[in-house]
């Protein structure tokens, strides 16, 4: 029985568990492993088990809602739909600033121009020229900043599923929290190994978990009537630091065979 546990751990990237609170601290792991969600096609999610990576994202998620709320505080003031490139924007406030201290503006066909170049992506009421600097200046800070991440190193580890401030990262969220789950389960920085076993290993990770259920199950329902066979008292409640190794000591080819017959009557006598 020992043996056979042991073989499904084979390929475990810790070592195989010892002890029953180790089993089930490998099944919570395994459950996890089993249950991950549904990722979008093309998300790198091996690549995401690196912490480097991992931060990398989490700073693209933060930077966008950054983004996304500037535009939120603005569009009250300003059509985004309509904005001019970034330097048509930085074009249009060096000539109003050249232009609105001087008195002699309201007749110049430039000014004019300007003022109508840029009311094109602002709301009604206009602002006076000076609050429209700070406004002109802030969107061009703006751009340059998305456009900026729009070029970022995200966009090649997301590849096409990177589009800026409109990425879905609601979709991508999900496969983060399981790694940092993965992390928190295995206290383990590095989660790649487990990561390619729950991409690559599912089945074979399914069978597992159902293993070491039916062992908790054993332990759990009928230690104490597997108790009274001695010497199984090694698996009487309070017994959860016992080694696998000193059950298999303990346990004669014949006594399994016991066990097997003993458990078969109880569940043909229920």
């Amino acid at each position: 029985m020992h043996d056979a546990f042991q073989s499904l751990f084979e390929p475990w990237p810790l070592l195989p568990p010892k002890t029953l609170d180790q089993i089930q601290h490998a099944r919570n792991l395994l459950l996890l492993l089993v249950n991950r969600p549904q990722a979008p096609d093309g998300l790198p999610v091996e690549a995401l088990s690196i912490q480097a990576n991992a931060d990398m994202i989490s700073a693209a998620m933060i930077e966008t809602r950054e983004l996304q709320l500037f535009r939120e505080q603005k569009s009250t003031r300003v059509v985004f739909s309509k904005l001019p490139d970034v330097e048509s924007i930085s074009l249009h406030q060096s000539e109003l600033r050249a232009l609105a201290d001087h008195w002699w503006r309201w007749l110049s066909g430039r000014y004019y121009r300007t003022r109508k170049q840029v009311h094109a992506f602002l709301k009604r009421p206009f602002p006076a020229d000076k609050e429209a600097l700070i406004v002109l200046e802030e969107l061009e800070t703006h751009e340059r900043r998305r456009i900026s991440f729009q070029r970022s190193v995200v966009s090649t580890l997301l590849g096409s599923l990177f589009c800026g401030i409109d990425t879905n990262w609601q979709a991508i969220a999900p496969t983060l929290s399981w790694i940092e789950g993965l992390k928190s389960t295995t206290q383990a920085n590095e989660t790649t190994a487990f990561v390619h076993s729950a991409l690559q290993t599912t089945e074979s990770l399914r069978h597992g978990l159902n293993s070491v259920e039916v062992l908790m199950r054993l332990i759990e329902q009928d230690g104490n009537e597997l108790s009274s066979l001695t010497p199984l008292g090694l698996l009487k409640a309070g017994s959860k630091a016992a080694k696998l190794d000193e059950l298999r000591s303990a346990l004669s080819k014949t006594e399994l065979e016991d066990v097997v017959a003993y458990l078969s009557s109880l569940r043909g006598a229920k």
